[in-house]
């Protein structure tokens, strides 16, 4: 199961590495289409939703990075789980 709580404490920089490992999984893989369905089955758009007040208050390219993995999650054939779970 992916714990974003564990990482939600992480210094800045090591949160922005892991929003831009995932960000990397699902829109440059060649294996995107499996990773985009595999995150999206571990709500990982609901966990990034919890934490994304805390992580706006952090350093610029982290929000930013959280904002683009967000945003490509929710890009293409978005489910309505994503948002109302």
């Amino acid at each position: 199961m992916l714990h974003i709580q564990v990482w939600h404490q992480a210094p800045g920089e090591l949160q922005r590495s892991l929003f831009e490992h995932l960000l990397e999984l699902v829109s440059e893989s060649s294996e995107k289409k499996g990773n985009l369905r595999l995150l999206r089955d571990l709500q990982l758009v609901h966990r990034l939703l919890f934490i994304l007040p805390d992580v706006m208050l952090g350093p610029s390219a982290t929000s930013t990075m959280l904002l683009t993995l967000l945003g490509v999650l929710l890009a293409v054939n978005p489910r309505s789980s994503d948002l109302l779970a």
